[in-house]
């Protein structure tokens, strides 16, 4: 099926590499006719008529014809793809990433000393529990309204406001050990993180929207980066926050680490300025976009992942106590984990830039994942005793899988969103695939502590570890389910479309 206009753009494909890069891309033309769905825009296909096919129930048009107002991604990407980084995008990744790297530094720096400083309070394991917990909490419940709000503000003014706010709270918790009492300790720490996890929830997804829209050529490597960065504070955070306290106590690293959040907050100010239009449409419903089959499986993804790190930071050490490690061993075990998922995760990246479909390299990571699950334990159905090395592989493998999920799970939600659901390509879209991605990350890091706290002291190590084997093969057999599915509805809208002008014929 094509449109006929009098002023079109043509496009020849000449070879084979072409035709399979163009397999699977889209454009989106303002002036062509309303599609099945009612949609304001019409996807067209790149795809020759060898290879051309309905997806599910959107009109597919060839790109030969297309009016002038139109812009084939082909011309995108000979525009945009072809050369490096401009010097002002480079700066934008440079200062988003800094500001990833010290709000997960922030995040994690008290996990050495707070815990003794709490009990020396008077605070249970509980209380002072919630304390880490509710920081993720708040940014599970703020992100969706954070995402609903980018369609109508400017998501550098979040980016800014994020970080000044998240470093004035991280320097505030440093004056908190004056307090005396465990209660009042404990209701103060537990206020300043909320308001911490709120500005946190601002700065990240706003600066996710930002990525999509200033790097719409690059968009996995990109968002790889960032993961890479906040990747790499989670493992520094903790190492600068014991240093600092072991060098001038409870105050000094808040302090320290706040103030390079400010230091961010006023670079972005003074440095970056993005003009982005405020989307014609209004902002979506988080709960609707959240509903599709496909975004759910990925958030689900995207959750478990968090739940398996929370969980791994709670019960890991308790299950290494039998082999009498010293604490540097240990902390090295932890840093091994954080720094495969840290260096892999651009690689992910990649492959998806590179045509490969995310929910399959999904698939990849789930399977990775299991192969950790299984001997991590080991499983009580494998005949081998817990063995340090087989420990150590078994955090690669998961490290490696982790990396993929996080990763192929936000690309293959943008990429379904506008392509394949029809939501605008534009910030408001950013705003909601980015509040996807944080609330299921804090949904999974609030669970898994808590939930891995619970099985550790009920059913022990191995038998935790298969809880979390069981729900990981759950998600792996219904995203096969659903890929499945999906090809089957190709198949047959291409048959529709094939048969469609014999009758029409007749």
């Amino acid at each position: 099926m094509t449109i006929q206009s009098p002023n079109v753009e043509s496009l020849k494909i000449s070879s084979k590499e072409e035709k399979r890069k163009w397999r699977k891309k889209f454009v989106r033309c303002e002036s062509l006719p309303i599609d099945l769905n009612q949609n304001q825009t019409t996807i067209i296909s790149e795809k020759p008529p060898k290879y051309s096919q309905t997806i599910e129930r959107y009109h597919i048009y060839n790109i030969d014809e297309l009016p002038d107002d139109c812009q084939s991604p082909t011309a995108a990407a000979a525009a945009n793809s072809g050369g490096p980084m401009t010097g002002y995008q480079l700066l934008i990744l440079i200062l988003l990433s800094y500001g990833n790297f010290w709000i997960a530094a922030c995040v994690s720096l008290q996990a050495p000393f707070f815990p003794k400083e709490a009990e020396s309070k008077g605070a249970t394991p509980t209380e002072y529990g919630l304390v880490f917990g509710i920081y993720e909490l708040m940014i599970a419940i703020t992100s969706p309204l954070f995402g609903k709000l980018i369609a109508n503000v400017s998501p550098l003014a979040l980016c800014e406001l994020g970080l000044v706010v998240s470093g004035f709270s991280t320097a505030l918790f440093g004056l908190l050990d004056r307090l005396n009492f465990g209660v009042s300790f404990i209701i103060m720490c537990i206020g300043v993180r909320i308001i911490e996890g709120i500005a946190s929830a601002a700065f990240m997804t706003a600066s996710y929207a930002i990525i999509t829209k200033e790097f719409t050529d690059r968009i996995a490597t990109s968002f790889s980066t960032l993961q890479t960065f906040f990747g790499l504070g989670l493992i520094l955070g903790p190492t600068l926050g014991g240093a600092l306290y072991q060098l001038g106590g409870y105050m000094l690293p808040f302090i320290v680490l706040g103030s390079f959040l400010l230091l961010g907050g006023v670079a972005i100010f003074l440095l970056i300025e993005i003009e982005i239009k405020t989307s014609q449409q209004k902002s979506g419903n988080f709960l609707e976009f959240i509903s599709d089959s496909g975004t759910l499986l990925d958030a689900l993804a995207i959750a478990m992942s968090l739940n398996f790190i929370g969980f791994n930071a709670v019960t890991l050490e308790p299950h290494l106590r039998q082999f009498n490690l010293s604490p540097l061993l240990i902390g090295s075990i932890f840093i091994i984990f954080g720094a495969t998922h840290a260096i892999i995760t651009p690689i992910w990246g990649k492959l998806c830039e590179n045509g490969i479909s995310p929910k399959k390299l999904c698939i990849i990571g789930y399977l990775l994942c299991t192969v950790g699950y299984l001997f991590i334990g080991p499983q009580f159905f494998i005949p081998i005793e817990p063995q340090l090395w087989l420990i150590v592989v078994s955090l690669i493998f998961i490290g490696l899988g982790l990396a993929s999920k996080l990763i192929t799970a936000f690309i293959s939600t943008l990429n379904d969103s506008i392509n394949r659901r029809g939501f605008p390509d534009d910030m408001s879209t950013y705003g909601l695939v980015s509040a996807m991605y944080f609330s299921a990350n804090s949904i999974g890091a609030f669970i898994g502590p808590t939930l891995g706290g619970f099985l550790l002291d009920t059913i022990g190590y191995r038998n935790s570890t298969l809880v979390i084997l069981i729900i990981d093969l759950i998600l792996l057999t219904l995203l096969v389910i659903y890929l499945i599915t999906r090809n089957r509805k190709r198949r047959y809208f291409k048959s529709i479309d094939e048969i469609q002008p014999l009758l029409q014929y007749n």
